[in-house]
């Protein structure tokens, strides 16, 4: 009996109502979330997004990425000092993840490269974490296991406000370096960028622009690189879908119409990784390239049909047998 006794005192805390584990297991989904928003924020991009909030937000890809880091900052600041409150926002949170990591599974999705060769999560490895963290979170029965009370609302709202802001105040999305700036000695060296700097390409928000008009022209000579009329095709050489869908064009643009196959060139690019070896070619192919300076934000293949200089269509993720 006493033994029963001096185990129960060593699970518990020194309230002597709660377990340990219990009150430590919001925590730790706390640190969890605190890993993801801290790598979006210093490391990650818009991409990193699950494809169904990239769809459905209305705010733009940046808008809505700074968002999800500013609620997973107030999610964690909840899980450490009110996990009372926190617990129900921390399972939906789980719950929301575990859904979409299994639709994502289901639907056979894979690093194809088409966000980049860095983007490369696993699944299956993240379902498991997410859905065991849910899984231990209801069976510690928080919502009557975990102690009321803890840090003052005041220190709440103080802590969760500058959190909530960083994201906001801190950004790594920048500009495309252009190709006509340079030093005073007028070399031709782009200017020093952010680290780890990227670019949202929301190729479909230009239609209606000149091409001149687009991010594409900052560092590409759009009036001399690529034709002002045809098809604009923005590939990686790191990416499976553009490597089917240039063989296919290979196979089928034989001179009809003009090409503009611009590469979105990356830092980690070399032979081993490199998938696309076959392009279309001939006297109606031009070839651009992107400085490797930032990271793009887009799905590829992308194409944008062009008709005297102006964007009249464009659409990310074109499927290898589809396109303009």
């Amino acid at each position: 009996m006493s033994d029963t006794i001096q185990t129960g005192a060593i699970a518990r805390d020194a309230d002597g109502t709660s377990p340990v584990w219990v009150r430590l297991i919001p925590r730790v989904i706390g640190a969890w979330i605190l890993a993801g928003a801290l790598f979006k924020l210093l490391a990650g991009t818009p991409a990193h997004l699950p494809e169904v909030v990239r769809d459905l937000s209305p705010l733009g890809l940046q808008v809505t990425y700074q968002l999800v880091i500013a609620i997973e900052f107030v999610l964690v600041v909840l899980a450490f000092f009110r996990p009372r409150w926190a617990w129900f926002w921390l399972a939906g949170c789980l719950a929301v993840f575990v859904a979409i990591l299994a639709s994502q599974i289901a639907a056979g999705k894979t690093n194809c490269g088409c966000f980049g060769a860095n983007f490369s999560p696993n699944p299956w490895v993240m379902l498991a974490i997410d859905g065991a963290l849910l899984g231990l979170l209801l069976a510690s029965r928080p919502w009557s296991q975990l102690p009321r009370g803890g840090a003052h609302l005041v220190v709440l709202l103080v802590l969760g406000s500058v959190l909530a802001a960083l994201p906001f105040v801190y950004s790594r999305e920048a500009t495309i370096p252009s190709r006509t700036t340079g030093t005073a000695g007028g070399s031709d060296q782009v200017p020093v960028q952010k680290r780890n700097a990227y670019v949202v390409l929301d190729v479909e928000s230009m239609v209606g622009q000149s091409v001149d008009a687009t991010p594409f022209a900052s560092a590409i000579d759009v009036f001399t690189e690529l034709p002002l009329d045809g098809v604009w095709v923005v590939y990686r050489h790191t990416c499976q879908h553009c490597e089917e869908h240039l063989r296919l064009m290979a196979e089928r643009e034989l001179g009809n119409r003009m090409i503009g196959l611009v590469r979105l060139v990356e830092k980690i690019d070399d032979d081993q990784n490199r998938i696309v070896y076959t392009l279309p070619t001939g006297p109606h192919v031009l070839h651009a390239e992107m400085p490797d300076t930032v990271e793009y934000v887009i799905q590829t293949p992308a194409e944008l049909l062009v008709e005297g200089g102006m964007i009249v269509d464009a659409k990310e993720g074109v499927d290898p047998s589809g396109g303009f």
